[in-house]
């Protein structure tokens, strides 16, 4: 049985073939970007991710009456010491289900992560990324709304791991539109990063364009707010979805699409990896004053620490930082148990209250015996 990797490359070869897949791939410098994009990743201490910024249809092409876009987005990288493929799958279902129509104006999807959040753990990685057009009959856009949600479903959010366990599912129902031969790929870019071969894995926005009918000029094409936009310069530049009659904007005549590799030193979804549900036993029992409670939380604390120190889904730094951070938490947990547990009852402290103030829940007599104490 082949392999995922295996099936990944088949399907690659297929869209390398396709007559109308090259496409014009522009590298969007830092200097007409309105955000600071960072550094080359650095093993270890940086997570990626992939994000689908824009995938924008015209609707002069009949892309809206006619077709379904669908971009496929392939991953491939080291993880837990293995080389990984994590195909994903965007589509006109992640609006639809929704309750929101496509416009007749075309169709922009806007910000969709398709790869991480990943640690960078070094290697060769690579990233491809593929405008589709689909037939728009019911049994195509059943089988895209299918492999679209297994793609959703789970994301790296929660665990790399987790989601390359449905990977080989979303690739079934890609092959299974390749071999209906409703589906046709019509721009794609395949990028490897070898840091071994003086090519580092870098940030940064990449935009994808059909074959340039409509002389665009490369030196025109800025990045605001994670929107591919064009003019003479970045305060200038609009996007598509702005209207601005004194400036031509040839991007709204043609297919595009905008991802971006994008860097980070931390990440703030810990509470959804694998091991959180031990941190959460340690908390508890923290919490209890009892000598019997708070060693079990020290040696839950002890199997949380070598836990954490292995995950594959977290950096160094941050694995240490979370540890620190989850230690001194602990003993602030128990130390403040241990603090409550001996308070002299507030009752003897503030005074006797009068037994109708005590509780409209409690009878008169159960209030008076309480007063006894």
């Amino acid at each position: 049985m082949p392999t995922l990797l295996e099936r990944v490359s088949k399907v690659w070869d297929v869209i390398r073939q396709s007559p109308s897949f090259l496409p014009t791939c522009v590298p969007i410098p830092e200097s007409h970007v309105d955000r600071a994009i960072g550094g080359p990743f650095t093993r270890n201490q940086h997570y990626f991710q992939v994000r689908l910024n824009e995938m924008y249809l015209p609707y002069s092409r009949q892309w809206a009456t006619t077709y379904l876009p669908m971009t496929l987005a392939f991953t491939e990288f080291q993880y837990n010491r293995a080389v990984q493929a994590a195909p994903m799958v965007v589509g006109p279902s992640l609006i639809e289900e929704k309750g929101i129509s496509i416009p007749d104006s075309g169709l922009l999807l806007q910000d969709t992560r398709v790869a991480g959040l990943h640690p960078y753990t070094g290697g060769r990685v690579s990233v491809a990324i593929v405008l589709y057009r689909a037939q728009r009959e019911n049994l195509v856009r059943k089988l895209l709304s299918i492999v679209e949600s297994a793609a959703s479903a789970l994301d790296f959010s929660a665990s790399s791991g987790v989601y390359l366990k449905i990977a080989a599912t979303v690739l079934d129902g890609v092959e299974a539109l390749f071999d209906g031969g409703q589906i046709q790929p019509l721009i794609g870019y395949r990028k490897e990063y070898d840091p071994d071969g003086n090519e580092p894995f870098t940030p940064g926005y990449f935009a994808l364009l059909a074959n340039q009918q409509n002389n665009i000029d490369p030196a025109r094409l800025w990045v605001k707010n994670n929107r591919l936009c064009y003019g003479d310069t970045l305060a200038e530049a609009v996007s598509v979805q702005e209207r601005n009659a004194a400036a031509a904007n040839p991007l709204q005549e043609t297919e595009f699409v905008l991802y971006s590799l994008v860097q980070s030193v931390s990440r703030s979804d810990v509470d959804l990896l694998p091991f959180y549900p031990l941190w959460e036993r340690v908390q508890r029992e923290a919490a209890q004053p009892t000598e019997e409670h708070w060693r079990s939380a020290k040696a839950n604390m002890l199997s949380l620490y070598q836990t954490i120190s292995a995950s594959p889904d977290l950096t160094e730094p941050q694995a240490k930082e979370l540890v620190d951070e989850y230690v001194a938490k602990m003993q602030q947990l128990h130390q403040r148990a241990v603090e409550l547990s001996g308070l002299t009852p507030a009752i003897l402290i503030q005074g006797p209250p009068d037994a109708e103030t005590l509780s409209l829940d409690m009878t008169r007599d159960q209030a008076l015996a309480i007063l006894d104490l």
